[in-house]
């Protein structure tokens, strides 16, 4: 738990969010936020859920990149999948609908050729 309790610290110390305030938004005691905070004891998955969520999306986005930073993945983080890998694990229908998304994408993006070709 250690690994989630750092990147909540931090990231209550990087926006400067006080304990009080979390805790009514996420309608959880103070208690459970210091406990989780300084790692003194566990927390329910409801609860961390809820002070996830009272989180600002600008906070959440800290928390997941410091969780990522204590477990070193900050590379895995910041790259995306690569494309082969991802299109290898769908199945034919994912693969389908993803072929029918970037045609669309494509029909939009492109103009429409002119109906009036110059005759040969």
């Amino acid at each position: 738990m250690k690994l989630l309790c750092r990147a909540f610290d931090a990231t209550l110390k990087e926006f400067d969010i006080k304990g009080l305030h979390l805790a009514k938004e996420a309608e959880i005691s103070t208690g459970a936020i210091s406990n989780f905070r300084n790692d003194t004891n566990a927390i329910t998955t409801d609860s961390l859920e809820k002070l996830l969520a009272a989180l600002s999306d600008e906070a959440f986005a800290f928390w997941l990149s410091q969780v990522a930073h204590n477990r070193n993945l900050e590379e895995f983080v910041e790259s995306p999948i690569a494309l082969s890998s991802f299109v290898h694990k769908l199945d034919n229908h994912a693969a389908a609908e993803l072929l029918s998304a970037l045609a669309n994408k494509l029909r939009e993006s492109t103009p429409a050729p002119s109906k009036n070709l110059p005759k040969e």
